[in-house]
């Protein structure tokens, strides 16, 4: 049976009738099955192993490029925790600055910011390179988030320091911290004697001698609102400062200002004079806050 003969007839396909014939025992024929489907089957492991490279170089080059854009973007996020940091350290420098000069500001009593640090294995030499990359941008992303909210705390307290100060300068800029005329004190806040009648009363200012004609000046900034006669006050000055300050100036021989107009602290605004009931030459000087007339002597610094 082994070496049993096949034979195979071919017609040709052209029609010239021609047949042409090939004889092969079995064995043959075996074989070529055989190797044929060997072919195959190794063409087919080939292909395979083909296309598994060709995946695995294709992710190759994912990962490479994945490699590069995270280098890029941690560049990029550590330039930006930088320049926070920076900033951050310099609106601190300012804030203090303010807070030195400031003497009346009180400490802040805020307790100070809670810390963390990273796991000491989060970024340990066995994790893939793309994961440490990836875990140090998330790190990074969330120092960030921590300077910007810092940063705008401490922006926060420039501006409350800021409108402080600015709002301590209005105050005493407006508050009478110098003497209206030179000269001596001949009656002070309290009770005296009338000199006119000497009967016990209550004098609600500053009697300061000088000169007719002498310069009478703005204790603090101000507005002029109002200047008339009034009685015993003769010509009267009233400067509205703010907060509820007031001052008055009366017995003036001469006004150098106007209602509504604005003054500034040691600005010339009147002249000493003897109008309304009057012993001599002198300016009566009074402080009033909040509607209450108050000891002058407690505003002259000088």
């Amino acid at each position: 049976m082994i070496g049993k003969r096949y034979t195979f007839l071919v017609f040709s396909r052209h029609g010239d009738h021609r047949v042409k014939t090939f004889t092969s025992t079995k064995i043959m024929i075996v074989f070529l099955l055989l190797t044929a489907t060997g072919l195959v089957l190794f063409s087919g492991f080939t292909f395979s192993k083909y296309l598994k490279a060709k995946s695995s170089l294709t992710e190759l080059h994912r990962l490479s490029d994945e490699n590069a854009r995270q280098k890029k973007e941690l560049a990029e996020l550590t330039q930006k925790v930088s320049n926070f940091s920076q900033q951050l350290l310099q609106l601190k420098e300012f804030n203090q600055q303010i807070r030195t000069t400031a003497t009346q500001v009180k400490k802040d009593q805020r307790p100070a910011g809670g810390q963390g640090g990273s796991d000491a294995n989060v970024f340990a030499s066995n994790y893939p390179l793309i994961q440490q990359h990836e875990l140090l941008i998330r790190k990074l992303n969330k120092d960030l988030d921590s300077f910007q909210l810092e940063a705008a705390l401490e922006k926060q307290t420039q501006d409350e320091l800021q409108r402080f100060l600015l709002k301590q300068k209005s105050v005493l800029a407006s508050t009478p911290s110098i003497w209206p005329t030179r000269g001596w004190v001949s009656s002070g806040f309290g009770y005296r004697r009338s000199p006119f009648t000497g009967a016990v009363e209550f004098h609600h200012g500053l009697d300061i001698v000088n000169d007719r004609g002498s310069s009478v000046v703005a204790t603090a900034d101000g507005v002029i609102t109002s200047v008339r006669h009034e009685g015993s006050f003769g010509l009267l000055m009233t400067v509205n400062h703010g907060y509820g300050l007031t001052t008055r100036y009366a017995h003036l021989s001469a006004s150098l200002k106007e209602p509504g107009d604005k003054v500034a602290r040691g600005e010339k605004i009147a002249q000493v004079g003897s109008t309304g009931r009057s012993t001599g030459p002198h300016l009566h000087y009074e402080v009033i806050i909040n509607g209450i007339p108050v000891n002058p002597d407690r505003y002259i610094m000088d």
